[in-house]
């Protein structure tokens, strides 16, 4: 899981690539099939991957306590969420219907697979929010993210951008392990 971790936020086909190019991933794989992971390779394990995720994002869906009454004391001064997210569009709408069901629903949602410009680590996820929600200037806004590919869209976007430490993806805990931290 460690290893698997380690290029969370990324569009999930870069996340494939990223384990391809891993030094604790990849050069096994050559041994192991006979020859270097492909393009082929990556679009093979990315199309086996997507309905499992989708099928599995439900049990990974459970809002982080106190979200939802920080995004509605947020709303109540007039601010609009977006969220940008390595998911894409497929798995997105799943956990988006399952969000909903809890309260939370963004203003803005972009994927990763949403825009020919690319995912993250570049800035294009974030501006497209930005444009969506009609926001002036990128000086108006803050970018949260809890993933190093995240918090480099929002400094590649020039948004004030903070990081998460012990959040769901550099950390890996559950809830109930981040309190047990305390």
């Amino acid at each position: 899981m460690e290893e698997a971790r380690r290029p969370m936020g990324l569009g999930k086909w870069q996340h494939i690539k990223a384990l391809a190019q891993d030094p604790d991933v990849g050069p096994p794989w050559a041994p192991h099939f006979g020859h270097p992971m492909s393009e082929d390779h990556v679009r093979h394990i990315y199309e086996t991957f997507i309905p499992l995720q989708v099928e599995r994002v439900g049990a990974h869906s459970e809002l982080i306590p106190g979200v939802l009454a920080l995004v509605q004391a947020l709303r109540s001064q007039g601010l609009k969420i977006g969220s940008t997210t390595g998911y894409p569009r497929e798995v997105m709408q799943r956990l988006m219907l399952l969000a909903a069901e809890q309260g939370y629903a963004p203003d803005c949602t972009v994927c990763a697979d949403d825009l020919a410009a690319g995912a993250r680590p570049g800035p294009w996820m974030a501006l497209a929010c930005v444009q969506d929600l009609h926001i002036g200037a990128v000086s108006q806004c803050v970018k949260v993210d809890d993933t190093l590919p995240g918090i480099a869209e929002g400094l590649n976007t020039g948004i004030w951008t903070v990081g998460l430490a012990l959040s769901g993806s550099p950390a890996g805990w559950t809830q109930t392990e981040n309190e047990q931290a305390d």
